[in-house]
């Protein structure tokens, strides 16, 4: 049978890669403190502040983004477009990435709400006037998503670039479940041999160390939303969502603004998408799950996969918090939204009696 590897964010994590949204944010404000203490003043598609008194080297802790706030207050600063940015700044704790291409979307669909729900009670001249206001706020929007994603690719290159070793567990998930022939010598692949495809989420190139140690495996990485530093593959970045009620809505508006950051739109660019599929018709195949946290956010592709014909079983690497604590059940409740049919879902995901952490 042929196997699918989903790979997300925690797969870097368990590498000991900084690529957590709170880690990248610190290393942003970071970077503001340095122009602020330099030229006074700082402006990006996000924020703009000016300095008022002394402000931080540099931040540590996520703990210190307070002082931050407490400082852009006491100077004069201001935010950008919609709660996205708010969002931005007061959610650094712990969130993942696919929490941020939500808000994203929610922003979204504040804009058409506030605009086009009073489109319906205007009278025809001031209808013109509110569209405008509209899309000046979207493009607003789509710039702060254009620049994070710019900033986010800044800041993977800087760890990117650090050694990475094989994990000894993680290559043994990878040796135990991909199908290989026994009568086929290691290292030599046939075409008789079930296929291998790892469905890469990440942009680094964390995946590569084990190209050597799989090659007798009859493998594929598909890196699905973009590699780092390559401009034939560039990073896909937004919201997958289109079965959302609001997504119609955002659609007949017929203006293309609203639309910019959808990942469907994105995917175009590369084979990446067609080769997915190709795999998925290709043949039986199960799926295994190391570190992806299966959000709203790649909905429609993760549906794709999750229920096609060809999907015989799901079979989840979970994160280990603690002796005692696990996000399994979490990881089962995240998958049940990419599936119409429950009934379905309950016969392919594997119990967690048979599943295994990623690193113990």
């Amino acid at each position: 049978m042929n196997t699918l590897v989903i790979i997300g964010n925690g797969f870097d994590i368990a590498h000991g890669l900084k690529t957590k949204y709170s880690e990248f944010f610190l290393w942003y404000l970071n970077d503001i403190s340095k122009k602020l203490n330099s030229d006074k003043k700082y402006h990006d598609p996000l924020i703009t502040i000016s300095k008022f008194g002394a402000f931080h080297d540099s931040f540590f802790d996520v703990k210190d983004i307070s002082d931050f706030k407490r400082i852009y207050n006491e100077g004069e600063g201001k935010f950008y477009s919609t709660k996205f940015s708010e969002y931005l700044f007061n959610h650094t704790n712990d969130p993942i990435w696919v929490d941020l291409e939500y808000a994203y979307f929610n922003s979204l669909t504040e804009i058409y709400s506030d605009y086009f729900e009073k489109y319906k009670s205007v009278i025809p001249p001031s209808r013109t006037e509110l569209i405008n206001l509209a899309i000046e706020e979207v493009r607003k929007l789509n710039n702060i998503c254009i620049f994070l994603k710019s900033k986010l690719e800044e800041y993977l290159l800087t760890i990117d670039s650090l050694t990475k070793e094989v994990n000894s567990e993680i290559l043994q998930h990878f040796t135990q479940e991909f199908s290989i022939a026994s009568d086929i010598p290691k290292g030599v692949v046939s075409p008789i041999m079930d296929a291998n495809l790892i469905l890469n989420f990440n942009y680094t190139s964390t995946l590569e160390v084990y190209k050597q140690e799989l090659s007798g495996y009859n493998l594929n990485i598909n890196y699905i939303h973009g590699k780092l530093k390559d401009e034939l593959n560039p990073l896909v970045f937004g919201y997958g969502d289109e079965v959302n009620p609001y997504y119609k809505l955002i659609e007949n508006l017929n203006n293309n603004e609203f639309l910019n950051n959808f990942k469907s739109f994105s995917y175009f660019k590369t084979e990446n998408y067609i080769k997915l599929i190709n795999f998925l018709n290709g043949g039986n195949f199960k799926v295994l799950i190391m570190g992806h946290s299966c959000g709203l956010s790649d909905r429609v592709l993760l549906n794709s996969i999750f229920e096609n014909r060809n999907c015989r079983g799901i079979k989840i690497f979970y994160h280990k918090k603690s002796l005692t604590e696990n996000d399994f059940f979490e990881k089962t409740q995240e998958i049940s939204r990419h599936f119409n049919n429950k009934e379905k879902m309950r016969e392919k995901i594997t119990p967690f009696f048979k599943s295994s952490p990623l690193i113990s």
